[in-house]
């Protein structure tokens, strides 16, 4: 629709010859590789394009070239136009070879005679899981020896969060996950994997089981973890393994201070624990302080460091154990988002005690949250767009900056280079981080992430680690973390992760559909660090978000209900070592499917799945912390007389300006019409299948009228 196409255009192992606009409208400037191209004839032009390249060349060294519109942009490789033409519907592209004589309509016109449909399409378009014991049946069970057993999980101590849902397994596994979350923590002294697990036990009512883990933290020195940071002055870093600057073990690999500040953060406002926070106030100012200082001071005294790439981002870290005792330091987006997180909450926590002060942190956090953008901003323009499954061009950023726009399976890396799959760049647009969820650029990267994983075998090339023993900060315990504990496993360890042509071709061996094995198809092999699930949430693709979760959850729970921390989808024993980050995943994204919070609004019903709401079904909650108080439902069908209510015991501590019920039809029927305590309430979104409630505290009851 723009008046005109205009911008500039460079190249990467190439040259361009010259730039002439389709249209005589159209006016160039030589030599500074700038075009201007207007309408003719109300028509959109383009500019067409003489290049000289490298025909060969292998990835992040293959010819590209780089427009920029504005600012925006995109990347493409000359070796991808050879295949085919470019459509990039993000910018109203198409890119072709001169004189192909197929125009942009012609190919559109090709695409919807196939009816080609990107994976996150078709999953809205299929048919929803109605149980645990058919998604079992399709995902998992198949693949396991034959007559095997699923007998009823053990009884474990009730949770503090009660959750009634209509399938049996789904609460089983509510209370198995949250007593395996009061356990031992399998790595309680990694800052990068425990903080993720010790938020979810907060938002679970664990409060009383979190703290010997912060006292970990916050009770450290400050020692420099495996970084190309300056020092380690304040930060939540034990790092005892270090040698010769250098992880020699976990301990220091897996590190993140802005992760255990964010958990602590969170801590607060879900208890409303004044007292814990204040006591532990100046070690956060003194963690906070050192992010600050390390991503402002690297390399300060290097001529033109304004003019970096990478200019405010945290130092080049290392994260996992993939190359132990080795170091691979690289600038991961990932330890970057988990910063701005902890950091931005730390900051409107301290402004309920000392404004000024949390004026101070919430500015340095913005500021940082601004210089990542822009380096991510220029990474997704300068990362070459991708394939997807509906033959159309989209928007990739990888996890790593100065990788050329690579995902680890293109470069061979040794770096859990099947993570581009369920982990990534994703991490970013995670709430208080850096990007929106709806961010064109993080929607086409999440689909491109499911692409691969559905399409493509990927080796997972991780090893067991060397003998190791790793402390459980204050459970007094220790686990020997060597190749006997992973020996159950060591075969998947070491195998592929199927093509989809693979996958169908063991199903139709089976006896099992093979039209949608799509649909059940599992990649994530560790979903303790993917973030899939919690993205799709958060972009509202409710579908696309059960069938992570779920197929996911299918491949990592034992027999006796607790969680292995890779997935094992060949057998279903007993679990004989459980990973409390899997079992922290799992409930993370299992509360927010029920509660979340998104900003100022308190969301309830969310995500359920649509059989959970059938005819004389109810879903429950009860003593549910939020940030807002504690937080109690039920919510109960009668779709046989065209209704659905919800009975509301609002949290208060500090009510929410917004509360949205989401009532999710069994058959998607429109809302049309609702009460809100008898009264008649227009505030709904038929289309949405929500209710907004806004000036009413303490109980209601919805009905919503179908």
């Amino acid at each position: 629709e723009q008046k005109s196409f205009d911008g500039k255009a460079e190249t990467f192992v190439s040259k361009i010859q010259s730039i002439e606009p389709l249209d005589k409208d159209g006016t160039v400037v030589t030599g500074k590789n700038k075009w201007t191209s207007r309408y003719k004839n109300g028509i959109r032009r383009g500019i067409s394009m003489s290049v000289l390249y490298a025909s060969e060349g292998i990835p992040g060294f293959d010819s590209r070239i780089t427009i920029k519109t504005g600012k925006s942009g995109f990347t493409f490789r000359i070796t991808d136009l050879n295949k085919g033409p470019i459509l990039i519907p993000s910018h109203g592209v198409y890119i072709t070879k001169a004189r192909s004589g197929k125009t942009a309509k012609q190919f559109i016109g090709e695409i919807s005679k196939k009816n080609v449909k990107s994976f996150r399409q078709l999953t809205r378009e299929h048919k929803e899981v109605e149980s645990w014991d058919e998604l079992m049946r399709n995902v998992r069970f198949w693949q396991c020896p034959d007559n095997i057993e699923v007998p009823p999980y053990p009884k474990v101590n009730d949770p503090v969060v009660h959750v009634s849902v209509p399938d049996e397994r789904w609460n089983d596994l509510w209370r198995t996950a949250t007593d395996q979350l009061r356990g031992n923590h399998c790595w309680g002294n990694l800052g990068h994997e425990v903080g993720r697990v010790v938020r979810t036990m907060e938002f679970l009512g664990l409060h009383e089981y979190t703290v010997s883990v912060y006292d970990y933290f916050l009770q450290s020195p400050g020692i420099k973890p495996d970084g190309d940071y300056i020092n380690g002055d304040g930060a939540l870093e034990w790092a005892k393994s270090m040698k010769f600057d250098v992880g020699f073990s976990h301990e220091g690999t897996h590190a993140s201070t802005g992760r255990i500040m964010f958990a602590i953060a969170e801590r607060y406002f879900l208890t409303g624990d004044r007292d814990y926070f204040q006591q532990n106030r100046a070690r956060l100012e003194k963690a906070a302080d050192w992010i600050i200082r390390e991503r402002k001071s690297y390399m300060k005294d290097i001529p033109n460091r304004k003019d970096l790439f990478v200019v405010g981002l945290l130092p080049p870290q290392m994260i996992g154990d993939y190359s132990l005792p080795a170091s691979d330091r690289r600038w991961f987006y990932c330890d970057n988002a988990l910063s701005v997180q902890g950091l931005y909450r730390f900051a409107e926590a301290l402004m309920d005690f000392d404004k000024e002060a949390g004026k101070k942190y919430l500015k340095e956090a913005k500021d940082f949250r601004k210089d990542v953008q822009k380096v991510v901003e220029k990474e997704a323009i300068y990362a070459p767009v991708k394939l997807g499954s509906d033959m159309m061009y989209h928007h990739y950023i990888p996890r790593i900056a100065y990788n050329a726009g690579l995902s680890g399976i293109e470069t061979g890396a040794p770096m859990f280079h099947d993570a581009d799959m369920f982990w990534g760049s994703l991490p970013l647009a995670e709430q208080y981080a850096v990007m929106d969820a709806d961010d064109y650029r993080v929607v086409d990267t999440l689909s491109l992430m499911d692409d691969q994983g559905i399409l493509n075998p990927v080796e997972n090339n991780i090893k067991s680690s060397a003998s190791t023993s790793v402390s459980m900060p204050g459970q007094g315990q220790t686990i020997e973390s060597d190749n006997k504990r992973y020996s159950p496993r060591k075969k998947l360890i070491n195998t592929y992760v199927d093509s989809l042509e693979k996958f169908k071709e063991k199903r139709k061996s089976k006896g099992m559909s093979v039209e949608d094995a799509w649909f059940w198809k599992q990649y994530a092999l560790m979903p303790k660090i993917s973030h899939n699930a919690s993205i799709f949430l958060l972009q509202d693709d409710v579908p696309n978000f059960l069938r992570f979760w779920m197929n996911s959850q299918a491949g990592l729970v034992a027999k006796d209900g607790r969680f292995w921390e890779w997935s094992t989808p060949n057998s279903y024993e007993d679990c004989t070592y459980p990973d409390t980050m899997s079992a922290g995943w799992f409930m993370e994204n299992f509360r927010n499917m029920l509660m979340m919070e998104i900003g100022d609004a308190l969301w309830i019903g969310k995500a359920t799945p649509r059989a959970w709401l059938e005819q004389g079904k109810k879903i429950a909650v009860e003593n549910a912390p939020t940030y807002f108080g504690d937080l109690s439902y039920e919510i109960i069908s009668d779709v046989d007389n065209n209704k659905i209510t919800a009975e509301l015991d609002l949290p208060n501590r500090k009510p929410a300006k917004s509360i949205i019920v989401r009532f999710r039809h069994p058959e998607a029927a429109p809302i049309k019409s609702v009460t809100v305590n008898g009264k008649e309430w227009k505030k709904f979104d038929s289309d949405n299948e929500t209710i907004e409630i806004k000036g009413i505290a303490d109980k209601v009851v919805v009905v919503a009228n179908y």
